[in-house]
């Protein structure tokens, strides 16, 4: 429901591949009308957990700039939000 909602507003989606060792790897990241960004929202309010990043992003951000921008999975934890409701 919360995403349905968050694309509910115009939104943007931005992809680069990357060859891994088998295969090549697809990413998106998805700005919504208002320019947040998707992951963002879903992390910061407990809905989706930070995975590491391992490709400069399309708007040409390090992996390592853009987690540093997800680091609301703490607060979101000590918030007991989302799926963190739950654990322990």
């Amino acid at each position: 429901m919360f995403t349905a909602r968050a694309l509910q507003k115009p939104f943007t989606v931005e992809t680069r591949w990357r060859k891994v060792v088998t295969d090549a790897r697809h990413y998106a990241v998805v700005h919504i009308g208002d320019g947040d960004d998707l992951a963002e929202l879903l992390v910061r309010n407990g809905l989706a957990r930070i995975y590491g990043v391992r490709t400069p992003l399309p708007d040409g951000r390090t992996s390592q700039a853009y987690l540093a921008k997800l680091n609301a999975q703490e607060q979101a934890k000590k918030d007991r939000l989302g799926g963190w409701r739950d654990s322990r």
